[in-house]
């Protein structure tokens, strides 16, 4: 391949990688194109000097033979795919950079077993029902003449319904 032909593929290359690659698109942008122009007169200016004195010499076939302070064109178009494959490698290492990184969650710990309870304490058998003088004895308790009758347990009270009345039923 010719210096000519390379130089073309560096700058396609380049091209490819900042739009398809990188996806950072710098060439669309016109900080990328102020920042080359800084660049580039620096390149000349030392491409010039390096060319114009004979320390660096081109083979005529391999070139275009077109020159620019000296310089043949072709290294105006390395230069331009070496800042521009430079550049757009940073842009896009600072965006991966810029991304928070959240690393895996760790499986929460086992939560060990409740310990077990202890089995509550027996309870006394109730009192043997008994007739009481006003009436024989009911599913209830001891039949009552006047009123509502007795909870099973004496030591609880009788359920209230919703406006704190005795409901008759057992607790």
């Amino acid at each position: 391949m010719t210096y000519t032909q390379l130089a073309v593929a560096g700058v396609l290359a380049a091209l490819a990688a900042d739009h398809a690659l990188l996806r950072t698109r710098l060439v669309r942008r016109r900080v990328f194109w102020v920042a080359y122009a800084i660049v580039l007169a620096f390149q000349l200016l030392s491409n010039g000097v390096l060319t114009g004195r004979g320390v660096v010499r081109y083979d005529e076939r391999a070139i275009l033979g077109w020159r620019v302070a000296y310089a043949p064109v072709e290294d105006v178009l390395f230069g331009f795919a070496m800042v521009l494959l430079t550049q757009s490698t940073w842009v896009w290492l600072g965006r991966r950079a810029a991304r928070p990184v959240l690393p895996a969650r760790p499986a929460p710990p086992a939560r060990p077993a409740p310990p077990a309870r202890p089995a509550p304490p027996a309870r006394p058998a109730p009192p043997a029902r008994e007739a009481m003088p006003d009436g024989p004895a009911t599913p209830d308790g001891p039949a009552m003449p006047d009123g509502p009758a007795m909870p099973d347990r004496p030591d609880r009270p009788a359920r209230r319904d919703r406006r704190g009345r005795a409901s008759g039923r057992s607790g």
